[in-house]
């Protein structure tokens, strides 16, 4: 019964630990209502695993407006890594 107790615990502060652990820099524009600009966004989340990786592109809408997503079309995607490589 101990032992498990230690067990979950140390399976909580692992997954606490990890879930920390994140390489994001965080973007926050200045919005204004009547800014019509589109900012291309990009999502994807990359790893040191193998992949493959997704890269999803599309553009932002003005704020008063319905929420319908505007992907980016034909867009050329490369990853590069530390050592030079590129993934394409």
């Amino acid at each position: 019964m101990r032992s498990q107790v230690k067990n979950i615990s140390l399976v909580l502060i692992l997954g606490l630990l990890f879930s920390f652990e994140s390489c994001v820099e965080i973007f926050t524009p200045v919005l204004n209502e009547n800014d019509s600009e589109s900012l291309l966004v990009v999502e994807s989340r990359i790893t040191n695993e193998e992949g493959p990786f997704r890269v999803k592109l599309s553009y932002s809408i003005p704020v008063n407006v319905s929420f319908v997503m505007q992907p980016a079309l034909d867009a050329d995607v490369r990853i590069l890594d530390d050592k030079g490589n590129i993934f394409n």
